[in-house]
């Protein structure tokens, strides 16, 4: 654990500093998500999120991409 670049490259002061930053930017992610999930209650997620917010042409293949993506994040995940 202590061998990590962030301890060799910048110490304790980098790693508390960027976990501030970074949970920041996971909150604001949050609101997002959230403020859509309540504009568009559905019970298919960020696929069926994304079909009805593109145009209505792009919305099959963004919502292909979208969900493809969401899979292999959620399997990176768990791997």
């Amino acid at each position: 654990v202590f061998q990590s670049p962030g301890m060799s490259n910048g110490g304790p002061a980098l790693m508390v500093w960027s976990f501030v930053a970074c949970s920041f930017c996971t909150v604001i992610i949050a609101w997002v998500m959230a403020d859509i999930c309540a504009a568009y209650p559905s019970a298919g997620s960020v696929y069926h999120w994304t079909a009805q917010i593109v145009p209505e042409k792009w919305a099959p293949l963004a919502s292909y991409i979208c969900g493809w993506w969401n899979f292999l994040g959620n399997t990176a995940g768990d791997a």
